[in-house]
């Protein structure tokens, strides 16, 4: 993971004691220093990742945590831990 820009989100994700957390996509952008790409924002096959292809796949799945629900219009993320 070491160069991913998602690391930061993988970080926090890994230190949450919650079967759930959600995030608001600033609050992400917060934790990897960089805006979200549109992709993010206009597609939801962005947040659908079952395995890890992509950086930011690895930055949840590879940590244990898969995307519960993306509301891209409220720019809220719910992760449910998968493990």
């Amino acid at each position: 993971m070491t160069g991913n820009k998602y690391a930061p989100l993988a970080q926090h994700l890994r230190m949450v004691d919650a079967a759930k957390v959600t995030m608001t996509f600033a609050d992400i952008e917060v934790l990897i220093g960089a805006s979200l790409p549109p992709s993010a924002h206009n597609h939801a096959e962005w947040w659908a990742a079952r395995t890890p292809r992509r950086s930011q796949d690895f930055a949840w799945l590879g940590v244990g945590w898969e995307v519960d629900k993306a509301d891209r219009d409220r720019k809220l993320v719910t992760f449910r831990k998968i493990n």
